[in-house]
């Protein structure tokens, strides 16, 4: 953090995305492992019935049961549409979820990039505008200037504004600037392919609504996804001198 009592501070909430994260993922993992329970005790219910019935077929079943044939072709078929019903159900949730993590995502680097134009207000230049067209770099309306409170506050609105001119564009758009605006930093190439790709998949689900297959196992490489990304972002902060909101390990033991 620059020594300027007028420089905005504002600290990477890395504790409270990694509760967010947390918080989503438990919620994730106790409902599939509910809806999996439901499941098994259906399949082996329905297995049940397929048994009778192929015992039914081989004449396998005493004549006082043939009256309740009809009756178990009832359950049978009710069942099967429990469990399809509750399949469909399953792959629309990981879909939301994914959704719900690549938000999280974005709401993390959308944050970061505030906490860097917070503490290095020079970096704004390139995404400050004065006119609609984005032809004028690094200036602002005078009237901001005179409406505004004070320096800090002025500085702090300026590096919202931004933050989203960041955000704005394709997402490999915005993980170039994340990289300039770090410069000297080595973000991993591997985490960053990550979390395009989570990103692609996400605008597929809401933009193109792309009923696009989403499994557990994707669904959990998300969150190892955004778990990785705020440690990676929290050290990265660091090094730049940018506040970091975490518990530390003295908090955790006393709680």
């Amino acid at each position: 953090m620059k020594n300027n009592t007028d420089v905005p501070f504002y600290d990477f909430d890395a504790d409270g995305f990694d509760f967010a994260i947390d918080q989503n993922h438990d919620a994730y993992i106790n409902l599939y492992e509910l809806v999996s329970e439901m499941l098994l005790s259906d399949g082996e219910l329905l297995k049940f019935y397929i048994l009778k019935k192929y015992k039914e077929r081989e004449g396998k079943v005493a004549k006082q049961d043939r009256p309740k044939i009809e009756e178990d072709f009832i359950q049978e078929f009710f069942i099967l549409s429990k469990i399809q019903g509750i399949s469909t159900a399953v792959t629309i949730f990981n879909r939301q979820t994914l959704v719900a993590i690549a938000t999280i995502i974005e709401s993390m680097l959308d944050e970061f990039f505030l906490c860097i134009f917070c503490s290095s207000p020079e970096k704004m230049y390139d995404y400050i505008q004065a006119d609609d067209e984005g032809k004028v770099r690094g200036k602002i309306d005078i009237k901001e200037v005179i409406n505004s409170p004070s320096r800090t506050e002025l500085l702090l609105s300026l590096a919202k504004q931004a933050s989203s001119k960041v955000m704005q564009g394709e997402f490999k758009s915005t993980v170039k600037r994340l990289k300039k605006l770090t410069i000297g930093e080595e973000f991993s190439k591997d985490l960053l392919e990550k979390i395009s790709k989570l990103n692609k998949i996400r605008n597929e689900i809401v933009h193109e609504l792309n009923n696009i297959e989403i499994v557990f196992d994707d669904v959990e490489k998300a969150f190892e996804t955004a778990f990785e990304l705020v440690e990676y972002l929290k050290q990265v902060a660091k090094r730049l001198e940018i506040p970091v909101s975490e518990i530390s390990p003295n908090d955790e033991k006393e709680s």
